[in-house]
Parts: structure tokens; sequence; C-alpha cells
């Protein structure tokens, strides 16, 4: 009953539209985030994610629809829609494209059955080889897999004989059946199937599933002979060190040694008790590596026990710290500066300049590496206003000269109405640069406030990353406030003649009046491609061809 209403309201027009006015959608990018129904309709891509099949016939298919004849050129033999199409099991859409010759098969049957296979949509591959007539066999790999998965182990006995492709480890019906915890799956893989995977896979498969947290798979493995009762070492099982994987080490019937390598790794997050049980369990001798990453990624009681116990060892440059704890990081930089001779990297302070003041006070009264200018920077990005007015005050790096352009990038508005307030004139350099960036990034609400609060201005790139983008917003924006007013014809030609024209906005920008019609022709006329043509017929301007032309020209003289 619930289903039958929601159709009933949903399928009213005026209040799907009412909807899709507040619609949110950020799937397809930054261009997209705030959708209007007249950019709905003209988005094929949504119509079919949501199954809109009357909606997609009356704007794309119906002739006579606005912009007819270009957005028959945008759907055919379109991967990226059809492609679409088959991810939400669209086989309505599917058959229209078919039916009206949109995707020529006899050129891409094999790559959309493939892409029907690998999306698991089993009905619309059927239909598509069967529509093609293609002579591809259908393959049960996929199906063997899913029935892997889902337990049911009287289809992978039926399939199994069916399926000989040799299957990447991670993605092997043994795998995949380990993955899930099918164990009478997996025993019967093992004593009945003899792909590469099942044969020499098998210790990588204890790694695999210790890392999915299925710790109780490898002795299960052991006890029933499928893998050998030696000693393995953990640079081919490919052990991760997460909560959990030491508790098991300490209590499986495995035996496992560990490489120098490993220990390098482990020093870089494991607690001291870890890894003295690692160190205890490793027959090699100890890299500069382990002191390095201990530091590195602060993992302060580790540093201090490599110092005390492996002292002879050294590191490398110490090149950046990884603030995990305030407290805790500012108390490891103290002791490396009382107990080690290593060097720190100008790049400590730069890091320590997105988070905290006290290790940036402590490195600049200290030490003597110093930073570079992306101190001041990340300081800004990470909103430390009082670190970058520290670092202003007592350090003579500076800032980047795209400083302001990093920060619109970013959308950092607080940042940039901070600067504008404090600055002196001309402190900053590239403020043209930095709103074509805040235009490539679809900012709006940055462009506006830089417009209505300062001088600066951006440069035709602001409106090329607009219509790049499809963001009808700041198209509309830049036009409506004559931002963008010169020699703008051939960027819009150039995205005509692109199937990724969005023709909302290419419609609206037409309709304005701000083009030299005569030069608009012109551009259009020496940039000819089938995409122009069909666009401009819609409007009944005839675009000539001139490319062709003098080719018959050549062959009628």
């Amino acid at each position: 009953m619930k289903s039958e209403l929601f159709k009933l309201v949903f399928n009213n027009i005026i209040i799907r539209s009412n909807i899709f006015n507040q619609l949110q959608n950020e799937a397809y990018g930054p261009g997209y985030e705030r959708y209007k129904w007249i950019q709905l309709v003209n988005l094929p891509f949504l119509l079919i994610q949501y199954d809109y099949f009357d909606l997609f016939v009356k704007h794309w298919i119906t002739v006579g629809c606005s912009n007819y004849h270009y957005k028959q050129m945008k759907l055919k033999d379109n991967m990226g829609i059809f492609k679409v199409a088959i991810k939400f099991n669209r086989l309505n859409f599917i058959k229209c494209f078919v039916e009206l010759n949109l995707l020529d098969l006899s050129k891409y049957s094999t790559e959309v059955i493939e892409a029907a296979r690998r999306e698991r949509k089993k009905e619309i591959a059927v239909f598509l080889v069967s529509t093609s007539k293609s002579d591809t066999i259908y393959d049960y790999s996929r199906d063997l897999i899913d029935a892997c998965r889902s337990n049911d182990i009287e289809t992978v006995k039926l399939l199994s004989p069916k399926v000989n492709k040799e299957f990447y480890e991670a993605n092997s019906p043994l795998f995949e059946a380990a993955f899930s915890d099918n164990l009478e799956i997996v025993d019967w893989l093992l004593n009945n199937r003899f792909d590469e995977a099942n044969l020499i896979g098998r210790t990588r498969l204890v790694g695999m599933v210790v890392n999915q947290n299925l710790m109780h798979i490898p002795d299960w493995l052991l006890s029933k002979g499928h893998i050998e009762d030696i000693v393995y070492h953990n640079r081919n099982l490919y052990l991760h060190f997460q909560p959990g994987t030491f508790q098991w080490l300490k209590t499986t019937k495995l035996k496992i040694n560990f490489s120098s390598e490993d220990i390098d790794n482990g020093a870089c997050s494991l607690s001291l008790d870890d890894l003295k049980w690692m160190c205890d369990h490793c027959n090699e001798q100890f890299s500069g590596m382990a002191m390095y990453n201990a530091i590195t990624n602060s993992n302060f009681e580790v540093a201090k026990w490599l110092h005390e116990n492996h002292n002879a060892v050294g590191s490398e440059e110490v090149d950046y710290i990884t603030v995990n704890d305030e407290k805790e990081t500012l108390e490891m930089i103290k002791w490396f500066h009382e107990n080690r001779t290593d060097t720190l990297g100008l790049h400590v302070m730069d890091r320590a300049a997105s988070s905290s003041l006290d290790i940036v006070k402590f490195l600049h009264f200290n030490r003597t590496e110093g930073c570079t200018d992306n101190a001041m920077l990340n300081a800004l990005k990470a909103g430390h206003i009082e670190i970058f007015e520290f670092l202003k005050e007592n350090r003579t790096e500076g800032v980047p000269n795209d400083l302001i352009e990093q920060l619109c990038a970013d959308g950092n508005l607080a940042m940039i109405q901070y600067l504008h307030k404090t600055g002196k004139p001309n402190e900053y350099r590239n403020w043209s640069q930095a709103i074509d960036k805040a235009a490539e990034k679809s900012h709006l609400h940055l462009i506006k406030w830089i417009h209505q609060n300062t001088a600066h201005r951006c440069s035709n790139e602001a409106f090329k990353w607009a219509l790049l983008n499809g963001d009808f917003e700041m198209v509309q924006y830049l036009i409506n406030n004559k931002l963008c007013s010169y020699d703008l014809e051939s960027m819009v030609i150039s995205r005509i003649g692109s199937k990724y024209g969005d023709i909302p906005t290419l419609d609206w920008l037409l309709k304005q009046n701000i083009f030299d019609h005569a030069k608009l022709v012109e551009c259009a006329n020496q940039n000819y491609v089938d995409f122009i043509g069909a666009f401009f017929k819609d409007y009944h301007i005839d675009i000539i061809d001139y490319f062709n032309m003098d080719k018959l020209l050549k062959i009628n003289d």
C-alpha cells in the first residue's frame, strides 16, 4: 500500500519537480551540487538513475523536443550513458537504445555485454547477447563467484566445471568463499578445483583472511591439512598490523617469522609490547628506518625503546612529523632535541603549522632548521590564524606566490576574508588566477564575495571552467555581472562541439544576446564537427562544414 501511494505521489510531475528543486546530489561532481528541474530533464544520466523513462522519452527521444538533433548526437553510441543504464539495471532504457539504433551493437556488443556481466546484470546480459546475435558464449565465472559468496554449494558444484578461467587470487572462487566465511565451500574447492589460486595461493590466503579479521580460518586450514605445518614468513603472508592481529599471532598454531622490513613498518603504529613480540620473532638486523618511522609517526614509546636498545642504528633526516596528539608529539620533539643528533627537515615545522602553535614555537626558539613558505600556507588552510600571525612576525620565509590561489581552490572563504581585512594593499598576489581557480572548483560563494567586496576580477578562464563543469549558476553569475564579457564565442563553440556540452547552459547563453552573431557563426563554421551542426540546426542556423566543402571543390576541379 505504501509503495503504491509513493508511486502515485512521486509520479506527479509537479510534486516531483518541487522535490528535485531542492535535491542535493554530489555524485556527478561539483558542477551538479544543486539541481533545478530544467537541469534534471536535460541530464540523461540522472533520468536513467531514477528510472524516469517517460521523461527521458519526452525530453530526449520525441521528435520536436527542444535541442532534438543535438540530443540525438549526444546519445548516439554514448557508452557512458549506456553503462549507467546497465549499472542501475534499466532494461527498459537498454531496449529503447537498441530499438532506436542509438547504440551500434555490431561495433560495441562485446564491450556492453562484458559491462553487463561485470555489473552482474544477468537479464541485461542475456538480452544483449540474444539481440546482438553475438557468438559469445555465456561466461558463468561471475555466477560462480556469487554462489561462493552466498554459500550456495550446490550451484558451486554445478558451475565449477563450466568455468576454466584463471582468476587473480583475490577475486578467485576460493578467496571469495573464504572472505564470506563459507568454509564448506572452501573445503570443496580446495579438494576439487585446481586453478592457480587453489594450488599456489594458499599461503597468500592465510594472510588475506587474517587481514579480513577472519582469524579462525588459518588454524582451520591447518587442521584440515590444506596448508603445511611449516614456518611461514610474513613477506609471503603480507599481514597488516591492525587491532586483533597480535592477539591472534600469540595464540595461533602457525609459526610465523618477521623481517627487518616488518619491524620498520611496525614502528609506525604498533604498541611497544607488540613491537617487542615481533622483534622476538625476527632473525634479521634492524635498519635505521624503524627509528625514522617511529619519530615521523609520533610513536614516542617505541622511539625511546629503539634509542635505548638499538642506539647504534642511526636514522635518516627526519623530514616530517605527524602530529597525532599535540601534547605527546611536543614531548617527543623535546626528547628528540635533547637525546638525538639527527637533523629535522624543514617540513617538520611546515606540518606543525597546521595543528600546533606550541610545537611551532619550540622549533622556532630551539632548532635551527627552520621551515619553508608552506608553513604559513598550512596554518591558513587549517584555520590557525594565531600560528599564521606568529610565523609572520617571527619568520622570514613568507608565503607562497600562489597562496590566494590555493585558498580559493579549497573554497576557504574565512581565510580569504581574513587576509583581505588584515593584509596590506597588493600584499598577496595572483588574485585573478585565484578567482579562476575558484571557478574551476565551483566555489560560487567565494566568487560572489570577492566580486562584491573587492576590486579583484577574474579572467576568461573562469568562464571556461564554468562551461567545462556544466556549472549553470556559475555561468549565469559571471555573465550577469559582466565578469567575463569578451571573446567568449570560441569557448562556447568548443563546448558545443563536445558531447559533454551542458544543454541548459548552452541554450541559456544563446538566448542572452551577448555574442557577436557573425563571429559566433564564423567560429562554428571554422571549427565544424557534427555536434556543432546538430546543435545549431535546432536554432535554424545553418553551419557550413568548410573542410568537407573544400575537399568537394577540389574533387570537382
